[in-house]
């Protein structure tokens, strides 16, 4: 009896190994680093039938790191430039002290635009009264900040606004916060608009998927139409570098990519 129960226990453990084996995930594409992963995408339609199973999340993550490469060396360049830039104006230091400004510089102190339609005038001597003379432009007075557009002027009081000096490094630290909080939002703008993109190409995916009988979901089309973004995202770059441009372009690309990588699910 006792030999039959330690067979029996024997086999049970063999079976529940077996079960434990199989519940043991195996290693897919959703291991792949990342370099892997943009170069399989960009050589292999058949590795868009591994990344198919891959989360919704785990997509949007390497497609995220994607976007985030290819804006950032764009911005930097364009960070320099306007920093540069602005570092090489030679322009008076202006304080806004107690409601009142004062520049060291000698006034009126004009800067026209190249038509004369635009002025930015430094007036504390009071000289200058307004800006009839110009289509649009800013005057600063004494204890006030004239502000004109087309449409209408409006006017600051100096003792509203806290004492600060207004000089190139002041308006390089303001014009880096602005730049970066426009990178930030063209960014999440970017990433939102390609999210979309992929899903509305999964309309005609669920036709290639029917052509191909292919056995794709939704869901699957979606996140092979993500990894996808990245030949129209190279190959839309290279071109650009080149000066190459036609009608559909990049619906050429990205569509060519979603028929090989849909054809090529179908065996993966």
């Amino acid at each position: 009896m006792c030999v039959k129960k330690r067979a029996g226990k024997s086999r049970s453990e063999g079976k529940a190994a077996a079960v434990q084996k199989e519940a043991v995930p195996k290693k897919d594409s959703a291991q792949d680093s990342m370099p892997k992963e943009f170069y399989k995408c960009l050589t292999s339609f058949s590795y868009y039938g591994k990344v198919k199973g891959n989360t919704a999340k785990r997509a949007l993550s390497y497609f995220a790191i994607l976007l985030l490469v290819f804006m950032l060396l764009p911005l930097i360049a364009g960070f320099a430039i306007v920093v540069i830039g602005v570092g090489a104006l030679d322009m008076p230091e202006v304080r806004i002290q107690g409601g009142q400004a004062y520049a060291d510089v000698q006034q009126p102190y004009i800067i026209r635009s190249n038509k004369s339609e635009t002025a930015v005038i430094i007036d504390t001597t009071g000289q200058t009264k307004d800006l009839d003379a110009y289509k649009t432009g800013a005057l600063l007075t004494k204890d006030t900040l004239i502000i004109k557009q087309e449409k209408q002027t409006r006017i600051i009081e100096l003792s509203s606004i806290s004492d600060v000096t207004i000089n190139r490094s002041f308006l390089v630290k303001m014009l880096i916060v602005v730049l970066a909080a426009v990178a930030v939002f063209l960014y999440i703008l970017a990433l939102i608009w390609n999210a979309l993109y992929a899903a509305f190409f999964t309309l005609p995916g669920l036709l290639l998927n029917q052509t191909f009988r292919a056995g794709l979901s939704h869901k699957e089309l979606w996140i092979i139409g993500i990894y996808a973004l990245t030949p129209l995202m190279v190959f839309g770059f290279l071109l650009d570098l080149v000066g190459i441009s036609f009608i559909f372009r990049d619906t050429i690309i990205y569509v060519a990519y979603l028929v090989g990588a849909v054809s090529s699910a179908r065996k993966g």
